[in-house]
């Protein structure tokens, strides 16, 4: 599971969004916004990591957070990821 190719994790100020963009262009129409948690995440996927419990080591490691509560949310965050379509 990886994100789709043409969407971009986008910082503005300071709110993270997913954004389609293609050609240079950027797709207003379906933004989604993350939470600094969340865009962590979406980076590590894009950085190819794509199994849930590296994700939950990974958060546990960053944010000091028990491992069952970190997998419980990262296989959360990915369920809404991927009915929402942004992974492959």
């Amino acid at each position: 599971m990886k994100p789709k190719e043409n969407l971009q994790l986008r910082k503005i100020g300071s709110q993270y969004l997913i954004v389609e963009a293609c050609a240079e262009r950027v797709n207003r129409s379906n933004v989604y916004t993350l939470n600094e948690t969340a865009a962590a995440l979406w980076q590590e996927l894009a950085r190819g990591v794509d199994d849930a419990a590296r994700l939950a080591a990974y958060l546990c490691k960053a944010y000091e957070v028990d491992p069952a509560t970190a997998r419980a949310d990262v296989e959360r965050q990915l369920a809404q990821w991927q009915v929402s379509g942004l992974l492959e």
